[in-house]
């Protein structure tokens, strides 16, 4: 079988939502194609999405290797390394796209997240705007600029642009954490709350969104604590809710991020409640 087929036969599994039988179809394929930069390309993307990291980043550091100016690869290849925490190297693979493709969106971006994850919000919110000039209807690149808006504490400006990323995708459950979070920030717990609410009912599993909420109680048990005539059983309601959103959280998560302020948290909350009784 030729790469050509090899690669519309996984991609057709893909669609009919088989991702395990493409990634299988294109393992047989990088057998027989070792150098295919194209199985190597497309099968560590599809390992990225399943967080096999370690691998993917050797597949798209091959196909990189094999032809450095094929952008879609270039840009595969940045994503995996941001994702290893080799942020440095990324940052050089997209700012080489632009160097020849200056108006290249997902390098923008992601330069945009390299930024902001380096803690340089104001360089990153100014590639997000560029980007904005560019697909100012972009969901992905709104809520990416709504989230960065909202870590500086530009609370009413990030409002703005992700409800207009929520008005553009509804659906969107990343959108929607997002949104409850810079009201979580305001306090406005409840709407939060609403937000979430939505979040889990699109998707259930969705990990962050269990541990959003659970954010958004421990946040209003720690307000409301301190506040000597606050109504105990209010406070134990708060308390249980959080608890029992981060527990779904650990128990749904893949990553782990958040998993020592969470152990942290459930500590906090176990101590807060025998000190209610």
């Amino acid at each position: 079988m030729i790469p050509e087929k090899i690669l519309e036969d996984a991609a057709e599994l893909v669609r009919q939502g088989d991702q395990a039988s493409a990634v299988e179809a294109l393992e047989e394929g990088l057998n027989a194609f070792p150098d295919d930069q194209n199985i190597l390309n497309n099968l560590g993307c599809l390992l990225l999405e399943d967080d096999q990291f370690d691998r993917a980043l050797d597949l798209l550091s091959r196909a990189y290797e094999i032809d450095e100016n094929n952008v879609d690869v270039a840009s595969n290849y940045g994503y995996a390394l941001i994702h290893m925490g080799e942020v440095t190297i990324a940052r050089g693979v997209y700012e080489r796209i632009l160097a020849d493709k200056p108006d290249h969106i997902e390098s923008i971006n992601h330069l945009a997240l390299i930024a902001a994850f380096s803690g340089n919000f104001q360089e990153a919110l100014e590639y997000y705007e560029k980007a904005l000039s560019l697909a100012p209807q972009d969901v992905r690149i709104l809520n990416n600029y709504g989230s960065t808006l909202r870590k500086t504490g530009r609370f009413s400006e990030a409002l703005r642009v992700l409800k207009k990323a929520h008005k553009l995708a509804p659906q969107d459950v990343e959108v929607l954490g997002n949104l409850a979070s810079a009201y979580i920030r305001l306090r406005d717990y409840m709407v939060a709350e609403r937000y979430l609410e939505i979040a889990i009912e699109i998707s259930p599993d969705d990990a962050l969104s269990h541990y959003q909420l659970g954010t958004r109680f421990r946040e209003e048990f720690v307000e409301k604590r301190a506040d000597r005539s606050a109504d105990k059983e209010y406070l134990r309601y708060l308390v249980h809710r959080a608890r029992s959103s981060f527990n779904k959280y650990l128990e749904l998560t893949r990553d782990y991020y958040y998993e020592d302020y969470v152990n942290y948290w459930l500590e906090e909350l176990d101590k807060g409640m025998k000190d209610l009784r």
